[in-house]
């Protein structure tokens, strides 16, 4: 299948609604659709074998020292960047 956009739309209530005008289809997360896909206004589509990745930023002030938990917390985030999912982990052991 051979995909073309159409459009790029930067904010998700902009996408969920140009979904619904009948515009096209999306990728965006399911935790974003969760009220549209339980009230049937969308519905949302598992893909096999497809693994969309993401990139997050964890932001703070510069002017404010983090707390001890919220150091911890980051501390924890940077930890698991560097390690491996536990999918491709156990992908690695099956094979």
């Amino acid at each position: 299948m051979r995909w073309r956009v159409g459009m790029e739309l930067n904010h998700t209530e902009a996408i969920k609604q140009a979904v619904m005008a009948g515009l096209g289809v999306a990728f965006v997360s399911v935790h974003a659709v969760r009220g549209e896909v339980a009230s049937h206004r969308l519905a949302a589509i598992r893909l096999r074998g497809v693994r969309i990745r993401r990139h997050f930023h964890a932001i703070h002030s510069e002017a404010r020292t983090l707390s001890a938990g919220a150091r911890a917390f980051l501390a924890m985030l940077l930890e698991q960047a560097d390690a491996p999912s536990p999918r491709r982990s156990a992908r690695r052991r099956a094979t």
